[in-house]
This record gives C-alpha cells, structure tokens and sequence, in this order.
C-alpha cells in the first residue's frame, strides 16, 4: 500500500518510485528476497518459481481469489464471524452449532 502525501514537493518522484516499486521485476525480486507473494499476475514467472517453487501454488490459489464483498457493515460482519470462529476455535461450540448460530446474525448485518 504504497501513497503519495497530498502535501509532497516532489510528487512526480514519489509516483515513479511507486511505479518502480510495483513493477514485476521488482515484486519478483521482493518475493525471493522475503517471501511474501507478489501482487501482481505478471510477477509469477520462471524465475520466480525456480527461486521459490512454492509460489505456483500461490498463483494458482490467486486464480479462485474473490474480493471481500463490500458492505457498510462489513466491521460488524467480521465482529460476528470472529466471535464464531473464535469460539469453535476454542473448542467451547461445535462448528456446525456456531454457524447454525452465526449465519442468522451475518445475514441481519448484510441487511439480507
């Protein structure tokens, strides 16, 4: 997540510096050098997989990735489905049970 500070002098520098940054070759080198995936589709090429073969299962999880759903009350919406997830985590409610318990709530939240 990278910006440019509405009340910088040098914007045109700051956007070449994001443009670089966000360019394939760069993710590519990033993703060897840390191992957090890349971004961007274009970054998952041979050379990244020879250096870090686990990363072609990443892209092809990225090929099923949907976005969260935007919703106004997607904070109250994840609230409930933490506190679900928390307590079958816990072992203190079967999953079955929580979900049963949860999806109602979710629902009234997503205003459905």
């Amino acid at each position: 997540m990278l910006a440019i500070n509405a009340k910088s002098t040098h914007s045109a520098a700051d956007w070449k510096l994001i443009q670089y940054l966000t360019s394939p070759k760069v993710e590519t080198a990033r993703a060897i050098a840390t191992g957090d995936p890349p971004a961007l589709p274009a970054a998952y090429t041979k050379a990244l997989f020879k250096a870090a073969p686990y990363f072609a299962q990443v892209e092809t999880l990225n090929k099923y990735a949907q976005p969260r759903p935007v919703n106004p009350n997607y904070l109250q919406i994840s609230s409930d489905l933490q506190t679900m997830l928390s307590s079958v985590f816990s072992n203190l409610t079967p999953p079955a049970q929580a979900l049963a318990t949860a999806a109602p709530i979710v629902k009234a939240d997503a205003g459905g």
